[in-house]
């Protein structure tokens, strides 16, 4: 779908003759194609070794906290995505 912005954007890169550069983003296949909550919990309920089990339960809470940082231009756009568990 494309909005007046980006349209704007294309015809004022052809009016001031500057270089094009698209970059197309699609969150929810960027950051959401495997449930990592999912996948940690399966191998959890696994006959896993207990030293694997502790390291994986230590990643499990590290992504509990995870931000995700965008930089597609020159300002920053800081989307904090909350995991569900």
């Amino acid at each position: 779908m494309v909005s007046i912005d980006h349209y704007e954007a294309h015809r004022n890169v052809g009016k001031y003759k500057l270089p094009l550069r698209l970059t197309f983003i699609d969150p929810k296949k960027a950051f959401y194609s495997v449930e990592t909550h999912a996948v940690v919990g399966a191998l959890l309920t696994q006959a896993v070794l207990t030293q694997c089990t502790r390291i994986l339960r230590i990643l499990r809470e590290l992504y509990s906290r995870f931000a995700t940082k965008i930089l597609p231009f020159y300002n920053d756009v800081v989307d904090n995505m909350i995991t569900n568990q």
